[in-house]
C-alpha cells in the first residue's frame, strides 16, 4: 500500500446515451495525475516558460501533446510518450470531445462524448463458422446470392476472378481476414 491505497486498483467504465450523444466515462481510484510533474515536464520540453502559472485544467491538457510522458523510465505500461494524443485526435476526428478531471489521491476521470450517429450504423452481418461480423454498408459494393458451385469455382489461389459490375474480384475465405482457421466448404479439399 502506497499513499494509503490498496495495491489493486479499480477502474469503472460507464456507457450511456445523453441526448444525441453517447457518453463513455472511465474512472480510476488511483492517485490522480501528478500535476506538478506535468508542469515540470512541460517546462523541460519548452511547452511553457519557466515559472509560468498554469491552471490545473490547462496542465491536464498537456498530456495530449505528442510524445508527452512524465514516466521516469520506459516500462511495458508507461514512458513511451504515445497514446493520449492519439486518443484525443481520433475522438476529434469522430466529431467527439474528451474531458479529463483529476484529484490528487482520489483518481482520474476521462469522459468521452461521441455523436450518437456513430453508435447506430447500417451494416451487413456476415458469419465465419460461429463468429459474426458487421461490415459497414458504405464499404459494401454489392450483395449477390450465388450457388455453391459458382462460389467453389472462384475460390482458391489459381481460380478465375469473378466479374461483377465491370470489376474483377477474387474470392477468399472471410476467416483468413479475421485470423480464424480457414473454413472450407463441405465437399471441398
Amino acid at each position: 500500500m502506497r499513499r494509503g491505497k490498496p495495491d489493486t486498483g479499480r477502474i469503472f467504465l460507464e456507457l450511456h446515451r445523453e441526448g444525441a450523444e453517447v457518453m463513455v466515462r472511465l474512472t480510476d481510484d488511483g492517485g490522480g495525475m501528478n500535476l506538478s510533474a506535468i508542469r515540470h515536464k512541460a517546462e523541460t520540453l519548452g511547452l511553457i516558460g519557466p515559472g509560468h502559472a498554469l491552471s490545473d485544467e490547462d496542465a491536464i491538457q498537456l498530456i495530449l501533446e505528442p510524445g508527452f510522458s512524465t514516466a521516469g523510465a520506459i516500462t511495458q505500461q508507461a514512458g513511451r510518450g504515445v497514446g493520449m494524443d492519439v486518443v484525443a485526435t481520433e475522438i476529434k476526428r469522430l466529431g467527439g470531445a474528451l474531458h479529463m478531471e483529476t484529484k490528487a489521491g482520489e483518481g482520474t476521470v476521462f469522459t468521452i462524448r461521441l455523436p450518437l450517429t456513430l453508435a447506430i450504423s447500417h451494416a451487413l452481418v456476415v458469419r465465419s463458422d460461429e463468429e459474426f461480423y458487421a461490415l459497414p454498408l458504405p464499404t459494401v459494393e454489392g450483395v449477390l446470392r450465388l450457388s455453391k458451385a459458382v462460389v467453389t469455382a472462384h475460390l482458391g489461389r489459381d481460380a478465375a476472378a469473378f466479374d461483377y459490375g465491370g470489376q474483377k474480384y477474387r474470392f477468399q475465405y472471410l476467416a483468413t481476414f479475421v485470423g480464424l482457421p480457414p473454413f472450407e466448404l463441405p465437399g471441398r479439399t
